[in-house]
């Protein structure tokens, strides 16, 4: 159980709704601090499409990530992993 609540699209004022385009506990429960969550975001696009992480070591903490999330997605590659 979260100790956040998870806001949803109702919960937010109409600027701040786009936080919630991708329906991720971790973006809802950030969205709690919008700043914090456009800050977050940010930080993760750089992670992933602006860094000079090398592909390979990119998929393997993506995969990492994933699995110690239990999520289902880590049962296929990400978009990233077949353009690399």
């Amino acid at each position: 159980m979260a100790r956040v609540r998870y806001l949803t699209k109702d919960d937010l004022a109409d600027a701040d709704k786009s936080l919630l385009d991708r329906d991720i506990n971790l973006f809802r429960a950030f969205a709690h601090n919008p700043k914090a969550a456009r800050a977050f975001s940010h930080l993760g696009g750089h992670i992933r499409f602006g860094s000079d992480l090398d592909g390979r070591l990119r998929e393997l903490a993506i995969l990492q990530v994933g699995y110690l999330a239990r999520s289902a997605s880590t049962n296929r590659p990400s978009a990233i992993s077949t353009a690399t």
